[in-house]
């Protein structure tokens, strides 16, 4: 995702011999400790000789019986190797707490504190209440005094592969995301948002698949000042967005009676459309090869032949 994002807005990251990420994640929602093969994205880059990406998990920290917080909590743990392509390595370090503990903590280590570019896989900017708020503020402010272009991704519904076609859609927290950060924050686009290849699938949603990484932009931050959380609601309320909803994660479990006769009703309506496509001497457009004008007539075509509305 970060490779694609990067190409999209032609980001300089890609020409940089040594090459420092920030990928900021929440812990309450996704792994924060799990290593990622960073191989492929010295493979597709010749010219990034290393790359270290510091995985800083800025999510709320719940507190042990004395009180006190993890013990790795507020310490950058040693970074390790996470891809190699001959003498060329991608390692990753980790460190939770706020990104402004992460930049005292680390002010001693020039080649990890600025960063070239900030990944934010998936976290929700208002999060689970007004102190994650806060901390996401802290941290995109900080990213704007130094200028550092911004990867988002987002969850989303998607559609499933060999499925029926079907519109794609945000999920709402994603939108409010993109509503903080073009309203209240005046982040600018370098890149369109786009649905993204690289997905996370999740859960079976009521009509594709809810999936982590649906969505993807690249952002840099503009040229306001600091932005606190109460000038960021009162823009959004200007805006005609009066309240930020509380993340909640998705309900993880197996689709209900109901659903699976929707889905074996509509699996006999999509194999019936395709049918009527063979008969006419064409074929399903799928991938993101096929023909997207003819992508487009099949959707419209489809929704016709289920009595949706159009």
């Amino acid at each position: 995702s970060l490779l694609a994002a990067s190409a999209l807005a032609d980001l300089d990251v890609l020409k940089t011999s040594e090459l420092i990420v920030h990928c900021f994640l929440d812990g309450n929602i996704a792994p924060f400790s799990d290593p990622h093969d960073w191989s492929i994205f010295l493979k597709r880059c010749p010219q990034v000789r290393n790359i270290v990406v510091v995985y800083i998990d800025i999510g709320a920290i719940g507190a042990d019986k004395d009180g006190q917080p993890p013990a790795s909590y507020g310490t950058l743990l040693r970074p390790t190797e996470e891809g190699r392509l001959g003498d060329r390595v991608a390692r990753a370090a980790r460190f939770m707490g706020s990104y402004q503990e992460f930049k005292a903590h680390c002010r001693d280590l020039p080649g990890l504190v600025k960063a070239q570019v900030a990944l934010w896989a998936d976290v929700p900017l208002y999060g689970f209440h007004d102190d994650d708020f806060s901390t996401r503020l802290q941290a995109l402010n900080e990213l704007r005094s130094e200028g550092i272009p911004c990867v988002f991704t987002f969850g989303g519904e998607v559609q499933e592969p060999q499925a029926p076609p079907m519109p794609q859609k945000l999920d709402h927290f994603a939108k409010e995301s993109i509503a903080i950060l073009s309203l209240a924050l005046g982040f600018r686009k370098l890149a369109p948002w786009h649905w993204n290849r690289f997905i996370v699938p999740l859960e079976r949603g009521p009509q594709g698949i809810l999936a982590g990484h649906a969505v993807l932009g690249v952002q840099k931050p503009g040229a306001h000042g600091v932005i606190t959380p109460k000038a960021a609601r009162e823009a959004l309320k200007r805006r005609k967005i009066e309240t930020l909803t509380a993340f909640k994660l998705p309900e993880l479990g197996g689709p209900s009676q109901e659903q699976r006769k929707f889905l074996e009703m509509r699996d006999k309506q999509w194999q019936a459309f395709c049918q009527h496509l063979q008969m006419q001497g064409r074929v399903p457009a799928m991938g993101p090869n096929c023909d997207q004008e003819e992508k487009r007539r099949q959707m419209m075509e489809w929704q016709q032949f289920v009595g949706e509305p159009l």
